[in-house]
């Protein structure tokens, strides 16, 4: 063999070889997406059958005589709606802006992600590749890791998960499932929730301005939190961000967009709570009858009623349960009206003037100071402070049988068995300094709650010069409660003066 031959056969080796490395690189990627692919495929994903009943905690509706909602027990503050009863604003506002080809892909968008791709080689972006069925994989199914290796693989994930999302339910349930899950915050679950909460309005009845806020908060709710004041520029921009998606894809055309753009939120707030709204002593009282006829039993122990999905006892938290009751939402709120016009504008005013000239006051005159002092440490032993001080009830979960003593790092604490919650032990002496102790805190007057500087003890003198009263409604023919108003402010005074005091009517 002659030198020149050995020299192209070296070359030719050696070609072959940057080829061969070539092709290895230029297909690494394709191998390792392959290789995630398949460990996503093999990892721990939820089956079939889930994917076709995914669980949802389901808020309790309470309604009343005439077809109002009164009131939820809740988790989460999600109520189901179907497609039907969703405007099409929403749906329009949400596939221009969150997923374009929604109607064409089959839980993945290759276009769009291989704009993400090439925005990474760029050091551009312009817009994220995750179609709104990877979106409701990531809310049905997955908490977001904090580590970033196990955040690519949890996309792999979703990406299977969507498909076989796509394959379970036609396009307008994913939708429908997405609007219904996602968390718009300001205890807003889903889309029925946000409608009502953010403008007081069915998730049908949603014009475009509204429709394009709620869209636009789900990039972000937290950051588009539209109760904050410092962040309404922010919602008034995202909102045209997404009225622009719109117009670019014909839903609006120049003129609308233009007129729309230039208008206010228009929020009309209603906050839902637990203690806000109407007939708040009423629906506590109905709680723990509604819990005891759930978890009621036949001579044999056996549930009377039981929940076909878990073959347990109702959840009325979690379980999307519908209460009906014999309260008339307008006689309640005549009922909550009169109590509050009757002592706000008249007898609290006669009780002040009087108390004044009191020595002790809002204790009467006749009272020796060791009979305030009773009275006083009474009323200091039923409250909500004393009763977590003391270890006898959860600051987090207002539990009273799942606290325990436990020491940690030397000192001993409360713990909370159920939410985990620990309380510093404190001694008598430690209670009572905490009680004399003034602190920052909100109290209630009929002008309105006031940030004020007060000791506990003080409030609770304060307290008692309130005035307090109770109201209740029966229809005498049948015993039906037609309006039951339990005290003055619910948020403050939990005491039922109906259920509770005991008093002549």
């Amino acid at each position: 063999m002659t030198k020149k031959s050995k020299k192209q056969k070296a070359e030719t080796a050696k070609k072959r070889k940057y080829i061969k490395w070539f092709w290895l690189l230029a297909l690494s990627p394709v191998f390792a997406i392959t290789g995630l692919l398949t460990m996503a495929a093999l990892s721990d994903l939820p089956s079939t059958e889930v994917l076709e009943n995914p669980k949802s905690n389901l808020a309790t509706e309470i309604f009343t005589a005439n077809g109002k909602i009164l009131g939820k027990y809740y988790r989460e503050n999600r109520t189901n709606v179907n497609y039907e009863d969703i405007s099409p604003n929403v749906i329009h506002a949400l596939i221009s802006t969150e997923d374009e080809r929604f109607m064409e892909h089959s839980g993945i968008d290759l276009e769009a992600l291989g704009r993400v791709a090439k925005g990474v080689v760029m050091g551009s972006s312009k817009g994220g590749g995750s179609t709104i069925t990877q979106q409701l994989a990531k809310l049905l199914f997955h908490k977001r890791p904090k580590s970033k290796l196990k955040r690519v693989f949890q996309k792999f994930q979703e990406w299977i998960i969507s498909v076989k999302l796509e394959r379970s339910y036609t396009k307008e349930e994913i939708l429908t499932m997405y609007l219904n899950q996602y968390d718009f915050i300001n205890q807003a679950v889903g889309i029925k929730s946000a409608a009502n909460i953010y403008f007081n309005k069915e998730p049908k009845d949603l014009n475009l301005t509204e429709s394009a806020m709620l869209v636009g908060m789900l990039k972000n709710s937290s950051l588009f939190n539209p109760k904050r004041d410092d962040r309404k520029e922010m919602v008034l921009h995202r909102r045209e961000v997404v009225l622009h998606q719109m117009k670019k894809h014909k839903y609006v055309d120049q003129a609308l967009y233009d007129s729309l753009r230039t208008l206010p939120l228009g929020l009309d707030f209603k906050k839902q709570a637990h203690d806000e709204g109407s007939a708040p002593y009423f629906r506590e009282i109905l709680r723990a009858e509604v819990k005891e006829i759930l978890n009621r039993k036949d001579k044999n122990g056996n549930l009377l009623a039981v929940n076909p999905n878990s073959n347990a006892a109702y959840d009325m938290y979690q379980d999307g349960l519908k209460v009906f009751t014999t309260i008339d939402s307008r006689m309640q709120e005549y009922a909550e009206f009169a109590v509050t016009a009757h002592l706000k504008n008249q007898l609290q005013g006669q009780f002040d003037r009087f108390t004044k000239k009191l020595k002790n006051r809002p204790f009467s005159s006749d009272l020796t100071k060791k009979e305030v002092a009773g009275i006083m440490n009474s009323a200091v032993k039923r409250s909500k402070t004393y009763k977590i001080l003391a270890g006898k009830l959860c600051a987090s979960c207002e539990r009273t049988k799942n606290i325990e003593v436990i020491d940690k790092e030397g000192a001993e604490y409360y713990h909370c068995t159920y939410c985990e919650r620990d309380t510093k032990k404190l001694s008598k002496n430690g209670i009572d300094k905490y009680f004399e102790t003034p602190k920052k805190m909100m109290v209630f007057s009929w002008d309105g709650n006031k940030d004020t500087l007060m000791s506990p003890l003080d409030s609770i003198r304060y307290y008692k010069g309130i005035l307090q009263a109770g109201m209740i409604s029966m229809e005498p023919q049948t015993g039906a409660v037609k309006a039951w108003v339990g005290g003055i402010d619910f948020k403050h005074f939990k005491y039922d003066h109906v259920k509770q005091a005991k008093r002549q009517v």
